[in-house]
């Protein structure tokens, strides 16, 4: 057996080049990751309104698509305002660890006062959840470039290590 030059290595080589990418520009993956969702947001908003248009000619039993104008709306702001929309993003994200973090640490204090044994590092979780959450909200951005780096080294690992095994496990023996 030799080893395959078809989509598995291509898959791999792909996971190295989007790693290194995300690693080295973590800030403009992000920004042109939202900005790709707005451009398929705004497609498919275009499509159904373009096509509230042709079926109007049809009938004039079809409604206009309110939908389909509010996600292309929705698409072009996307495109047009990218990082706003990753603080947004970073933000709620901020606050949903702290409410988790509270509502867990919540639980932990019930526990307690049931008389339950409950230990203190069973604490030490939702205070990092709690960390977490307050880091985000001070600097979004960042986090999120922080996320991005280290999904980066990620894909570059499953990459290298994906390519090895199919090296050493189709060569010939």
């Amino acid at each position: 057996m030799k080893m395959q030059t078809n989509g598995n290595v291509w898959r791999s080589i792909l996971a190295i080049v989007v790693g290194l990418v995300l690693v080295i520009w973590p800030g403009a993956a992000l920004n042109y990751i939202v900005i790709f969702l707005g451009v398929v947001l705004l497609v498919g908003g275009a499509v159904a309104v373009a096509s509230y248009y042709g079926a109007k000619r049809q009938t004039d039993a079809v409604s206009f698509p309110v939908d389909g104008a509010v996600t292309g709306l929705v698409g072009l702001l996307l495109i047009l305002f990218p990082s706003f929309f990753v603080s947004v993003l970073m933000f709620v994200l901020g606050v949903l660890l702290i409410v988790a973090a509270a509502s867990e640490v919540s639980t932990l204090m019930k526990a307690r006062k049931a008389g339950f044994a409950v230990a203190a590092w069973n604490y030490v979780v939702p205070v990092l959840v709690l960390v977490g959450g307050i880091v985000v909200l001070v600097n979004p951005f960042a986090s999120a470039a922080t996320v991005f780096v280290l999904f980066g080294i990620m894909a570059m690992i499953y990459g290298v290590s994906d390519l090895y095994n199919q090296y050493t496990y189709s060569s010939n023996k």
